[in-house]
């Protein structure tokens, strides 16, 4: 786990205690990638008919990577694995396809598994399809202060947005704390980021803790930017 603050001892009236400082603080990584500056007209995209894809950093370093991995959450057609396609009408974008259906963007029962290089404290999620009446489940597997592994589950609101535009939402400290659905047995803080899932449910799909929220959007994956920790 990085560590950007250092320790010193300070001699407060002859007694000696231990406070942080930061005299050598050192930048957290920050890595991430577009597919709309990857995918190209005329070509299919690096990850097009692949169940996993690595986005690796322009100077190769492994830690500022991050792997996109297509998910089947249903696994009815095994012998139709999950692949990551281009987009119907763009290369610009991430889509999934399962079932050997050609349906690009994941949707009902299809998503996305998105593994940082290194343990994150943010993830910004770039996603397009996700219009009016629909949201996506997130969910994060971390590892806490305490070196409990924690879960936790959120949703991806597209607001009135038009679903043909982009639209962006971090999952921080912050959104962890508010989560919906919390680690059972609560955590501590920070939340090391291992694992982010992104989540089309079956038609029609509602969960207790977010009321009549439906989770059956059918989105497309567009960038993803993490910050180390």
């Amino acid at each position: 786990m990085r560590r950007g603050v250092g320790w010193c001892l300070l001699s407060i009236a002859s007694a000696m205690m231990v406070v942080p400082h930061c005299d050598r603080a050192v930048a957290a990584d920050v890595f991430g990638f577009s597919a709309e500056q990857i995918g190209k007209p005329g070509f299919d995209p690096p990850w097009h008919g692949k169940s996993e894809y690595w986005f690796t950093s322009p100077d190769g370093d492994p830690k500022k990577s991050i792997n996109v991995e297509a998910v089947d959450l249903d696994g009815h057609e095994p012998n139709c694995p999950a692949v990551l396609l281009k987009g119907d009408t763009s290369n610009g974008v991430i889509g999934v396809g399962t079932d050997c259906l050609p349906e690009a963007r994941a949707w009902l029962n299809e998503g996305y598994e998105i593994a940082p290089g290194q343990p994150a404290v943010s993830v910004e999620i770039t996603l397009k399809g996700i219009g009016r009446g629909r949201d996506a489940l997130w969910e994060v597997m971390g590892v806490d202060a305490r070196g409990a592994v924690v879960w936790f589950q959120g949703n991806f609101h597209g607001g009135d947005a038009d679903e043909t535009v982009s639209q962006s939402r971090v999952i921080d400290q912050a959104a962890l704390a508010s989560a919906p659905v919390p680690p059972q047995g609560g955590f501590a803080g920070p939340v090391a980021i291992h694992v982010v899932f992104l989540k089309s449910l079956w038609a029609g799909a509602t969960l207790p803790a977010f009321g009549a929220t439906r989770f059956d959007a059918a989105i497309y994956l567009v960038a993803v930017k993490a910050i180390g920790l």
